[in-house]
């Protein structure tokens, strides 16, 4: 099992707690992302769905992913959106 923190994204005075990931070792994504961080995990997926955050009204994120959720924990922990 691998463990280990993930920091997301802060706006000033945010404040938020990094996530704690806790998944099997065979996971590609949890070992990329422990090297890199979230931010080296598709830089250009995430920036566009923080814009996308900023930008959209209040509701709901539905992530059709296809591996362990990042961009849902990542949305969950920072924003009061259903996921």
């Amino acid at each position: 099992m691998r463990e280990f923190d993930v920091h997301l994204p802060q706006r000033e005075g945010a404040g938020l707690d990094p996530l704690r990931i806790r998944l099997p070792d065979n996971f590609n994504v949890p070992r990329r992302l422990q090297r890199t961080g979230l931010a080296g995990y598709e830089p250009h997926t995430l920036a566009c769905c923080l814009a996308a955050l900023d930008c959209a009204p209040p509701g709901g994120f539905f992530d059709i992913g296809a591996n362990v959720g990042v961009f849902s924990w990542m949305v969950a922990a920072a924003t009061d959106r259903a996921v």
